[in-house]
């Protein structure tokens, strides 16, 4: 690299780089998804911040975290305000039940 930067003519003592020691996120299997998932939902062993950086780092997320956190507040909102989403399975069986006349 010092070499190289002799040839464009930049300082070789200025030269800088990071290496990526992630490679097994980017091509994150659907077990190791689902793993990361309960350990952020079921175990709190992960925080949101740290489940959403492995989602972006394997390619399934794309939504910075502030954005992420306003689209589920507002999914939120509108799921009270039509009355779906989570409650007791006894709400959800009704919510599912189709009566026939």
């Amino acid at each position: 690299m010092k070499r190289a930067a002799g040839f464009i003519g930049e300082p070789p003592d200025d030269i800088k780089f990071e290496l990526n020691t992630n490679f097994d996120l980017t091509t994150m299997q659907p077990e190791e998804t689902r793993i990361v998932l309960e350990a952020w939902a079921n175990f709190s062993a992960l925080t949101t911040s740290e489940m959403r950086e492995a989602m972006r780092r394997s390619g399934f997320a794309k939504l910075p975290d502030d954005q992420y956190l306003a689209e589920v507040k507002a999914d939120k909102a509108l799921k009270d305000l039509l009355g779906v989403g989570e409650g007791t399975q006894e709400e959800s069986d009704n919510r599912s039940t189709v009566t026939s006349e």
